[in-house]
């Protein structure tokens, strides 16, 4: 078995065989439905290719990873090609109609049927069921065999009834059972029944949806050509008519016969846990625990469908280079301006603007309980910056003490216990450590605000917002006089108020800016194509997004 062919190699399941076989060290090559997709393929998994049958014969192993209703042909049509000496053997995931030509290929060509019973998206073979029919065994069918065990998969000899017989429990009943729980449930408003949704209700939904996601050539047939797949869907309909007028009954019949009970809940339990912790929506966030990051994301949560759950990050690299399905970028505060790594980290950043939070920023100073004398000051620098009026005028002579976030700083004091010193941060958040506030609001600009945008493309339930805007780059592609006059003329002339302009560098040479535009309207890409249409090509502009404004008051975050 040094030599393989996989006949289908670039489909799905031929991919994982192919890769794995040549990652075991074997020297693979495969060949497709046609020669253009068969040597696509092969570039992309390293492997060689063929292009006719007639090629099969310098092979010593023959694998047939081919449609269901097309492989008997196939493997008849090969034959002719195969040297004595060669293994054979399928995939497929029935039997009773591949079984019979395998049997009959001439002498001397070693063949068994294999049925690995998992699907191409798996990482490993460990503890995954191998069924396997040895129709003219030999060397190289145990050499398979050891390969296959070594790596962890479970090896079952069968013959092709017994085999299709279980697999229409183990596959057509289940696909079936998918197919009228996927149907019933497209018939519903599923956004809506999502929004109060158990973990019960998602795990059903999720297991029927995901049959029905997949591929309905494979599936349909599965049903078609198991000869005992009809038997098994009339069982199943005459069972679900008969309990649906004593359901009652049915339910502690069925719990009087449910074995294990205890493990069933644990192993459930357990797959529950994994799905929610799987589909949940990420939120990236400033960290740690304690920051007005923490606080946007724990107001946008009420609005993400799902299981939502934040993550801190220690910085804006971190948060923009993380997996996270949300970001919580701020972007310009009154005091410090724009958020210039933020704006450098947008410019080449894939996710789209779904909302703006204005988030109403007092920055409190705190201490130990019963703290008279402050000789210290820590927080993040904007903190102390945005409080420096307020520290000169009532602690001049304190040292300024610079931290990560202004929360470190406030978890600094309170788990040191240090004496003489104060931090500035979120006053509710010094409150649950345990510390005093001596000035709630010692911001030198009372109506300090910090401008929030929410990136990703989450599901949303319906956010209520009176005013939206839309956010844009635009940079030129010719340079001349008056461009940026003209871009700006594009709004003046169709009555849309602009509410920002900044310039960024283009990082492609000196000189060479981009430009970010928000303006008050709700936009679409088509809208924008159009603004840009005007100018005949001269600039280029990307939307960043159309989203709802919110403006935070204190009252809406309890705090």
């Amino acid at each position: 078995m040094e030599r393989i062919l996989i006949v289908g190699g670039a489909g799905k399941f031929g991919t994982y065989y192919t890769r794995l076989m040549k990652k075991l060290g074997y020297d693979v090559s495969i060949i497709s439905y046609s020669s253009e997709h068969t040597k696509s393929s092969a570039q992309h998994l390293g492997v060689s290719y063929i292009t006719s049958p007639e090629e099969a014969s310098s092979f010593d192993t023959v694998v047939f990873s081919t449609p269901l209703d097309k492989t008997p042909e196939i493997i008849k049509e090969y034959e002719p090609y195969l040297k004595e000496g060669t293994f054979v053997f399928d995939l497929c995931s029935v039997k009773t109609q591949v079984v019979p030509v395998l049997k009959n290929l001439k002498q001397g060509i070693e063949v068994a049927s294999i049925h690995p019973m998992h699907g191409p998206g798996i990482k490993s073979l460990r503890n995954i069921n191998m069924l396997a029919i040895p129709i003219r065994p030999s060397s190289n069918y145990e050499e398979l065999k050891e390969v296959m065990t070594k790596r962890g998969a479970i090896w079952t000899e069968t013959d092709a009834n017994k085999h299709d017989e279980l697999m229409a429990y183990l596959q057509a009943f289940v696909h079936f059972y998918a197919l009228c729980g996927a149907t019933f449930f497209q018939k519903l408003n599923i956004v809506e029944l999502m929004d109060f949704a158990s973990t019960n209700f998602e795990l059903v939904y999720h297991t029927a949806s995901r049959i029905v996601s997949q591929n309905p050539e494979l599936y349909s047939q599965l049903q078609e050509l198991n000869p005992y797949a009809n038997k098994v869907r009339e069982d199943f309909a005459s069972l679900v008519n008969s309990l649906k007028d004593s359901p009652r009954k049915a339910f502690f019949d069925a719990y009087d016969a449910v074995p294990n009970k205890q493990k069933i809940l644990n192993t459930t339990n357990l797959m529950i846990n994994t799905l929610v912790d799987n589909i949940s929506t990420t939120i990236a966030a400033l960290g740690p625990e304690g920051t007005f990051s923490e606080l946007v994301a724990d107001y946008v949560l009420r609005y993400i469908r799902g299981h939502p759950k934040k993550k801190f990050y220690p910085n804006l690299l971190s948060i923009f280079k993380s997996d996270a399905d949300v970001l919580v970028v701020p972007v310009e505060n009154t005091v410090g301006g724009t958020v210039m790594d933020a704006m450098d980290f947008i410019l080449n950043n894939p996710r789209n603007i779904f909302l703006e939070v204005i988030l109403p920023v007092h920055q409190s100073l705190v201490s130990l309980p019963g703290e008279t004398e402050i000789k210290r000051i820590y927080s993040h620098p904007q903190a102390l910056a945005q409080c420096s009026t307020y520290i000169k005028k009532n602690f001049p002579e304190a040292q300024t003490i610079t931290t990560k976030s202004t929360s470190e700083a406030i978890e600094l004091l309170a788990k040191k216990k240090l004496r003489n010193t104060a931090a500035i941060g979120r006053g509710d958040y010094a409150k649950s450590l345990g510390l005093q506030i001596i000035e709630p609001k010692a911001e030198q600009i009372k109506n300090n605000r910090t401008r929030f945008w929410l990136l990703g493309n989450p599901s949303l339930r319906d956010i209520e917002s009176s005013k939206w805007k839309t956010s844009i780059i635009v940079w030129g592609n010719v340079d001349r006089p008056g461009l940026l006059r003209d871009v700006l003329d594009i709004f003046a002339k169709n009555s849309i108020n602009l509410t920002r302009i900044e310039s960024r560098p283009s990082r492609t040479r000196l000189g060479a800016y981009k430009f970010f535009l928000d303006f008050e309207a709700k936009s679409r890409e088509e809208d924008v194509m159009k603004l840009e249409e005007s100018l005949n090509g001269e600039v280029t502009f990307k939307l960043l997004g159309s989203y709802p404004v919110i403006e935070l008051k204190e009252s809406d975050l309890g705090i």
